[in-house]
């Protein structure tokens, strides 16, 4: 439900979009609008709307995984233009990329359980400690809820370089679209929660917008005020009717999500975010979306429950704009600082 405290936090993300951003005119659009440094930003929000569903200030809790389908969208389109423009990319791709996500994974569940220890004398079980370290794909086996995007983001990398490494981009691309949907029915089966499969297929969607970009611009940008309006529309009809109830919930979350990525797509290339806050935030998301829950946990009413599959589980909401404040302030905090941390570590196993 929308409230004044909702309100001022959709003004602030709109102000973080829209402060000194540049606009293309008329017919003129930014070819390079999902580059690294303009797509940076982007996720820097995108991991502060998490913050905004994980604490309910903002009605985002129904449909928060459109952030994350997003965050795989960029994964995949990454990839792509890195193997185009390095040659050699996937030769040292097990060693340079996976440390990337694994370090900050690990730090973090460092910093979870130290916290939680000193501050409300939590000793997680060593079962706990030996499933979140090593197998964390078990049931019951994440420290930390939200890692389960890490999990899922390594298996989604080992796709991606095996059927990659030797084979043509058909053929590749064949390759990993069998190796998702072999997890997502394996999730099925074995009856994980959706939101660790619900949006992964949004990582086939980068690869194969990356591939085809240059073709898609020109088609977009002949008919650019059609596309736009027509992908709004549509993904505001998604998100404010009871269609969801007439359609499989995955196959919903895949309309949406990549509804909501198209219209990202197409507003990055008229507007570039210009200031430094979303530039920031987009270098400390990864960490900031880990910690986030940390703090969500610590300043509302909350309770130690291992057997509901994580260190801690929220018992209730505290939505408040003071509480909220304090939950991105001091996520943001511990975030850069651990990010410092990450990348101190990432050079000397480099």
């Amino acid at each position: 439900m929308i409230n004044i405290d909702s309100l001022i936090f959709i003004s602030a993300l709109l102000f973080l979009v829209l402060f000194k951003a540049q606009f293309a005119r008329n017919s003129a659009f930014f070819d390079d609008g999902l580059s690294l440094k303009n797509s940076l930003p982007v996720r820097g929000l995108a991991a502060i709307c998490v913050i905004f569903a994980h604490t309910g200030v903002i009605p985002f809790w129904k449909h928060g995984y459109m952030f994350v389908g997003l965050f795989f969208f960029f994964s995949g389109y990454g990839l792509i233009k890195n193997v185009i423009s390095k040659p050699r990319y996937l030769d040292s791709f097990l060693f340079h990329r996976f440390p990337s996500i694994i370090v900050p994974y690990y730090t973090m569940n460092i910093v979870y359980i130290v916290v939680l220890f000193f501050i409300g004398g939590f000793k997680p079980p060593s079962e706990l400690l030996i499933k979140s370290f090593f197998i964390p794909f078990l049931k019951n086996g994440l420290f930390i809820t939200s890692a389960w995007y890490v999990v899922v983001l390594c298996l989604l990398y080992a796709f991606f370089y095996f059927s990659f490494k030797k084979n043509k981009f058909s053929v590749a691309f064949f390759l990993t679209t069998i190796g998702i949907a072999v997890y997502c029915a394996f999730c099925k089966y074995v009856e994980k929660n959706i939101i660790w499969y619900g949006t992964t297929p949004c990582f086939l969607t980068g690869i194969l917008y990356s591939r085809y970009e240059n073709q898609v611009k020109i088609w977009v940008k002949r008919y650019y005020p059609f596309v736009i309006l027509c992908s709004l529309a549509l993904f505001i009809v998604f998100a404010f009717t009871n269609i969801q109830t007439h359609i499989n919930r995955f196959i919903f979350r895949q309309i949406y999500t990549n509804l909501f990525i198209s219209v990202i797509i197409l507003s990055l290339y008229k507007i570039k975010i210009g200031n430094t806050v979303s530039a920031f935030l987009g270098k400390i998301s990864y960490e900031l979306y880990l910690i986030h829950t940390l703090f969500v946990l610590l300043l509302n009413q909350s309770f130690v429950n291992v057997h509901y599959g994580n260190s801690v589980h929220c018992l209730q909401w505290n939505n408040h704009i003071g509480f909220v404040t304090s939950t991105i302030l001091m996520s943001i905090g511990i975030a850069f600082v651990i990010n410092k941390l990450n990348k101190k570590i990432l050079n000397k196993l480099k």
